[in-house]
């Protein structure tokens, strides 16, 4: 009986800290507006075009983006390249969680809201993020 208690705490802690990192602190139901996208961005000195914009700081960005695919893509040298998606709690939704796909850069580690790159050469190094827009909040990240 104690292990049985013990697993189910264990699991019901994971699954609280899975719904409050990806879409479950404050979820709306999908909507037909435009989501406003927060993007974290670690890894300067880099340059990243989202959107049209040229970003080249680190920092977190609020962008306004069209449900479907997207893309980020750029250069940095500092080694190591971290981006980070949240804005669910915004309303209107956000990037769906799990939709994260490296298309280029090396070493990566795609999490399911947030994605790095790095292999600590400080050479100029491509990276380049595909990722999916929707209208849930439910399914989009934090």
């Amino acid at each position: 009986m104690r292990r049985q208690l013990t697993a189910v705490v264990v699991i019901g802690a994971a699954l609280a800290v899975s719904i409050a990192r990806c879409g479950g602190s404050s979820p709306t139901e999908p909507s037909q507006s435009q989501p406003r996208v927060m993007v974290a961005f670690t890894g300067a000195p880099f340059t990243a075009t989202v959107e049209g914009r040229t970003i080249s700081a680190d920092g977190t960005f609020t962008i306004p983006m069209t449900p479907g695919a997207h893309e980020i893509a750029g250069t940095y040298s500092s080694g190591l390249m971290i981006i980070a998606f949240g804005g669910a709690s915004l309303g209107g939704g956000g990037v769906q969680s799990g939709s994260l796909v490296s298309v280029d850069g090396v070493f990566p580690l795609v999490q399911s809201c947030g994605i790095g790159w790095g292999d600590f050469t400080r050479v100029s190094r491509p990276f380049r993020v595909r990722f999916t827009v929707t209208t849930n909040g439910l399914a989009a990240c934090q």
